[in-house]
């Protein structure tokens, strides 16, 4: 299972956190990160 959360920043970007189970090491890992919109705002288009 893996999951991508959201969440709006006060500069405009996003931050993204990823969490996904690692059956290897049977455990859950995440990652987080920054996204930040580009080019054409009717286009979904992030910089991550």
């Amino acid at each position: 299972k893996v999951t991508a959360t959201y969440s709006l920043r006060d500069d405009g970007g996003l931050n993204v956190i990823n969490k996904g189970y690692n059956p290897d090491r049977e455990m859950w890992q995440q990652s987080e990160g920054k996204a930040y919109f580009t080019g054409n705002p009717r286009r979904a288009a992030l910089k991550v």
